[in-house]
């Protein structure tokens, strides 16, 4: 199966640890501790503000999820988490549209729009709503709906699915352009040499 890695625009996205303890954060407490200390030095309650969004997304990570990425941009114009999912042994007639909008009762009309990718091909995004109870943890504590952003690429036999929702819809406005082109920072890896060359970038 091919591999990939992702080098993400740390001036946008943070990618949260899979797990704790990772490399030398023993618990997502110290993770998010540290990271509030790198981002916001000089300023101590918009840092423990800071830290309190990490916490919360890092404690937030679905099962069916290979990533969990906080958008967190350094303009501090919007703050959200999308989730991103990657398949394998994807048919290459998979249909893109219907991937966006898989699974998705919107009560409102989904605006769904593909976008050319020097990676992919194409990318596709959905814009729609689902109602809270069809997506939390607690379905009958949850009211009203929410946005709903889904951005669907597939290369090879790979299929990536990027979810993003939020009762902010302004937040989901912002995210939009950012979620597509975060597709662009995805490199496929076809061989060995390749991952090797890879995982040497990500190290230096």
């Amino acid at each position: 199966m091919t591999d990939y890695v992702i080098d993400l625009d740390d001036r946008e996205w943070i990618g949260v640890p899979p797990a704790f303890p990772y490399l030398e954060w023993p618990d997502a407490a110290a993770w998010a501790a540290a990271l509030a200390d790198a981002a916001i030095p000089g300023d101590p309650e918009r840092r423990a503000a800071f830290e309190r969004a990490a916490l919360n997304v890092a404690s937030d990570r679905p099962q069916d999820v290979d990533h969990v990425l906080w958008f967190a941009p350094e303009d501090g114009r919007a703050m959200g988490v999308a989730f991103l999912s990657v398949y394998g042994e994807v048919p290459a007639e998979v249909d893109l549209e219907d991937v966006a909008m898989l699974g998705i009762d919107s009560p409102t009309a989904p605006q769904i729009a593909s976008h050319a990718s020097e990676r992919f091909g194409t990318v596709v995004q959905a814009a729609a709503t689902v109602r809270l109870s069809d997506v939390a943890a607690e379905p009958e504590a949850a009211q009203g709906v929410a946005g709903s952003i889904r951005t669907v690429a597939a290369a090879s036999d790979l299929l990536f699915v990027l979810n993003a929702v939020d009762e902010d819809i302004v937040t989901l406005a912002v995210m939009q352009q950012p979620m597509i082109d975060l597709f662009e920072r995805i490199e496929l890896l076809t061989d060995d040499d390749a991952v090797t060359d890879a995982v040497r970038r990500l190290v230096q």
